[in-house]
């Protein structure tokens, strides 16, 4: 994974990123909760167990679907606001 991504800094010793969530809305902040996990393609070898089946999906938008990432640079500028003279 290292240089796939320009300026994702990649721990030594891992080559995957995994990014796991719960689509609940009863964590904390009121946001699904993430996990981010680096790993190593070559030890993912199966499943350790079936992954578990939400009795509910709170909304539609939060079932995942399958996807393509296509990661670029971009530069980021300030708000319009704060661009205009005062």
């Amino acid at each position: 994974m290292s240089g796939t991504v320009p300026g994702l800094p990649v721990p030594d010793g891992t080559d995957l990123l995994q990014i796991l969530w719960c689509p609940f809305m009863d964590h904390d902040d009121d946001i699904p909760a993430i996990h981010v996990r680096w790993r190593r393609a070559d030890q993912v070898t199966a499943l350790l167990s079936p992954p578990p089946e939400p009795p509910v999906i709170e909304l539609d938008d939060y079932w995942p679907a399958p996807c393509v990432l296509h990661p670029e640079q971009v530069t980021e500028y300030p708000a319009p606001p704060s661009c205009l003279p005062q």
